[in-house]
């Protein structure tokens, strides 16, 4: 597995082996942020058609577009390097991930609500609030 060998090169896993073998962190696990475990795995936190937002170009009426794949990005990383595998394991999430969780449109899904999504200034603590 691509993903295994490259944590194991990089030490991000111990491997032990023997009966009671295995491979675990090699970091204690509060020091672990949701982010690293995601990019480990999966790649990038957010990319556009498989690309990172810094990679993408855009010309002519599109060029708002990068701005606009780079705020997202921006929000997921800075919740998911807020949030460790400790954390998580002992679910006790950040109080500014239960923020954003308890908006009641954040456990819906917005395409079966007929509108499209967020309106800027929905989220708890925006200063750039709008009012429908």
């Amino acid at each position: 597995m691509v993903v295994d060998t490259a944590a194991r090169r990089d030490r991000r896993r111990l491997s032990q082996r023997g009966g009671n073998g295995g491979h675990r962190p090699a970091r204690p696990a509060d020091s672990i942020s949701i982010a690293v475990a995601i990019r480990v795995v999966d790649g990038p936190l957010v990319s556009v058609r498989g690309v990172r937002p810094p990679d993408l170009a855009y010309s002519g009426p599109a060029e708002s577009l990068l701005p606009l794949w780079i705020a997202p990005r921006s929000h997921v990383r800075a919740i998911l390097d807020g949030v460790t595998l400790a954390d998580v394991a002992a679910s006790d999430l950040p109080a500014d991930v239960s923020v954003l969780t308890d908006v009641p449109d954040a456990w819906t899904d917005p395409s079966s609500q007929g509108r499209s999504g967020p309106v800027v200034g929905e989220f708890p603590g925006d200063s750039r609030i709008r009012s429908r």
